[in-house]
Formats: structure tokens, sequence, C-alpha cells
């Protein structure tokens, strides 16, 4: 079998959309998702998943999956970038209300997390007391910039803060509008809801919450690594903290910077994951790889209908399971370093029906996952083997002799004290 130049999946019926069953427009969809390893230009699912599926189930729920997920967690210690994107490739993003390190007076830096996860700094400015400043960035040059930009921001006449609201209703943006008179900022009106931010605004998110053992600034106003400035307010109103900065630019010095390392940094993490997303993406990958190896039309069986809903609709909820076999582990542990692996198999009933199950390791984690049930025999040979190179965006077909070969050099490779499975 050719697997490196099996780059287009066979026998594909142009009629229907495989997940839910409508009619085109069709656009490419990756085997495995482009954020897990998968590349742009190899192992697409071309004309047979319609642009509805595609952009508005699949691609959110991938991107959910790979930043609010026990996956994403995973990912972003060892997966080094996302998709590649040319020049835009940047590390894995992890979606959190809250990316905190603890500094040694006990007070919480905002931070974000660069390759590996190593933590940021993000520049900010944060009020410990009424006259008490504390300034803290990565670096001087990041430090400068921010308080350049926030200078600007606070000696506009008007300025907009906005609070992003969790509704649906077409207006998800309040807006407080203030007004300056020297130091003074003045509320004008009412927050006005509106469906897009302005530009030039100050962004603000909600407090940290109570905790009487941990001490928490006034307020801190920080740059995210996206951009843009985001004010979050503990004990001061939103006028006096403007007044407050604003003075603080005005005063800044950074001539008596010090630069410091954290030894052991203490870093928390708070983050809100919706029950079935890592489930339902899992699952698209194997019914993707059947699709890919058996032919649409095979995912086309009725028995395939109930993990296609799980997966489109998030119900009913998918049964994955950790795999806590050593045996199977090892085997999945024999493929590359920097790879997922899949397998999938059939499992054959006194009828002639088969059962298929995915077993999957993904950032080190081995499970197994319930395909569907009843469909009849495949035409070709089962278990399908598939890696995905998640440093290089390589995705490859295995051989059973070619993966036999693959385990024999792992085993031979390792240290006598080293589990070895019974075949």
């Amino acid at each position: 079998m050719d697997t490196e130049n099996m780059t287009k999946s066979p026998l594909l019926n142009e009629s229907i959309c495989i997940y839910c069953d409508g009619a085109g427009p069709f656009s490419d969809e990756h085997v495995v998702c482009a954020g897990l390893g998968g590349d742009d230009k190899r192992f697409l699912l071309v004309n047979v998943v319609c642009a509805r599926c595609n952009t508005d189930v699949f691609s959110p729920l991938e991107l959910e999956a790979l930043r609010s997920s026990p996956l994403a967690i995973a990912r972003s210690f060892m997966q080094p970038t996302g998709r590649k994107r040319g020049k835009r490739t940047s590390p894995p993003k992890l979606d959190a209300q809250r990316k905190l390190m603890i500094n040694k007076d006990g007070y919480p830096y905002e931070i974000d997390f660069g390759q590996h996860s190593k933590p940021i700094i993000l520049p900010q400015l944060m009020v410990l007391g009424e006259k008490e400043v504390q300034k803290t960035a990565e670096n001087i040059d990041d430090l400068i910039a921010f308080e350049r930009s926030l200078s600007h921001l606070l000696e506009m006449p008007t300025l907009c803060c906005v609070r992003k609201l969790s509704t649906d209703d077409g207006l998800p943006f309040e807006v407080y509008t203030t007004i300056r008179s020297g130091n003074t900022f003045t509320l004008s009106g009412h927050p006005e809801r509106l469906a897009t931010p302005p530009a030039d605004a100050i962004w603000l998110e909600e407090p940290m919450g109570q905790d009487e053992r941990a001490p928490r600034p006034l307020a801190n106003i920080f740059r995210p690594q996206r951009g843009g400035t985001v004010l979050r307010l503990e004990g001061m109103t939103l006028e006096t903290a403007l007044g407050f900065y604003r003075l603080v630019t005005q005063q800044i010095a950074l001539t008596n910077m010090v630069e410091s390392e954290i030894v052991n940094p203490l870093v928390s993490v708070s983050m809100t994951m919706r029950v079935g997303v890592m489930e339902r993406v899992i699952a698209k990958v194997g019914l993707n790889l059947l699709a890919y190896y058996l032919g649409a039309d095979y995912l086309r069986h009725s028995a395939f209908a109930t993990t296609k809903q799980a997966i489109l609709k998030g119900s009913p909820l998918l049964n994955l399971v950790n795999v806590d076999n050593q045996q199977v582990a090892a085997i999945l542990d024999c493929a590359p370093v920097n790879h997922h692996c899949f397998v999938l198999s059939a499992i054959t009933t006194p009828m002639g029906e088969h059962t298929l199950i995915m077993i999957s390791k993904l950032y080190g984690l081995c499970t197994l996952i319930n395909l569907g049930s009843g469909m009849p025999p495949a035409d070709r040979a089962l278990p399908l083997i598939v890696t995905a190179d998640y440093i290089n965006h390589k995705v490859r077909l295995w051989s059973l002799t070619e993966f036999a070969e693959q385990m024999h050099n792992h085993f031979s490779q390792a240290s006598p004290t080293t589990f070895r499975p019974n075949f």
C-alpha cells in the first residue's frame, strides 16, 4: 500500500454531505483537523462535507476543543505552534478567564503563555494603594510601549469602556462613555448596548472574586498579547481608576526599573469547559478517517447516524473512555515521538455485523470511542493505523507491516526495564 501518496479520499459521492445529508456547496475538510497536526494540502475530504457543516459547526467546535478543553491544556504544553499560517504561525492559545502568576508579595500578575506554556508577564500597571502602583512586564520595551499607548487613550476628551456580555440578543457589548476634564473622568449617562464595539476603547473584565487568603490590587490595567487595553477593577470605581492611571502616566518614571527573574512561579489558570466538546472532535476525526479510507458512501450508512448527530448537535453525549490496558497503551506508544496515533478497528458480531471503534493517543492520553454499531463489513482491511505529526503538520497512513516494523524498532531501543507487551 502506497501510504505516502494516498492524499485524496476514494470513491467520493458528491451528491450529499456525509454528516447532515444536505446538498452543497461543499468545502475541503481536513481528515485530521489542522490544529491537531493536519496540513492544508494533503489528506483532505473533497466534495463530501458541506460548507455549512464545515464552517458553521466544525470550525468553532475545533477552535473550542483546541483552546478550552482538556486537549487545549495538553496542546499548550506539548505543541510549539498551532496551525501553520506562514508568518502568522504562533503558539497554541489557551482561552481562560484567568491566567495569573503570583508574585513574591502574593499579588497576581496578568500573564499569557508562550511556546510550551512558558508564562509571559503582560505589561501592566497594578494599583496596590491610594498612592502606590506597581509596574511590570516581560521586558522594559514592552512596558514603555504600553505606557505610551495608555497615555494616548487617557488623553482623549471622550473615552469608551466596553464590557462583553454573555448574550445572544445581537447586542453583546455594553459601552460606558466617560468625559474627561483635566484628570477627572465622569460617566456620561447610562451604558449603551451595541452590536459592535467602538475603536480605541478600554475593555473591562470582571473582578477575580473574593479570596481573603490572597491580597488583591485595587485595579490592574494591562495589554493582552492579542493587543488592546484591559482594565480589571477590584476595589475602585471606573472613574477613579481612569483618573488615577492618567496621573500615573504623567508621572511614570521607567529609569529606575529593575530586572529580576521569578523562580518557581505559582501560576493559576481558571477556564470554563463545555462537556462533550473534546469527544465530538475525536469522533469527527474517526468518521473522517473512515470516509477517507473506506469511501464516503460507507459513512452514509444509518449505523453512523447517532454519532453524526452527537458531533453536529452535541447530543446524545458520546462515550469516550480512557484506555487503562497497558498492552494497548504500549502499542500506541510505539508511534513516533510528537505524533498522535489513531487505530480504527472492527469487532464482528455473530450476525456478521461490525462495531467500529477507534483507539487514539492524543498528547499522550489514550482513549477509546465507539463510532457505530450494526454496519456491514468493510471492503478494505482493518485495522487502520494513522499518525499525525503535530510538530511538522503531516499525516501518515501505516500498513500493518510498516507499523509492526516501527514497533520492533521502538522496543529494540527501549531500556531493559521498559514494559514490553505480550504478543
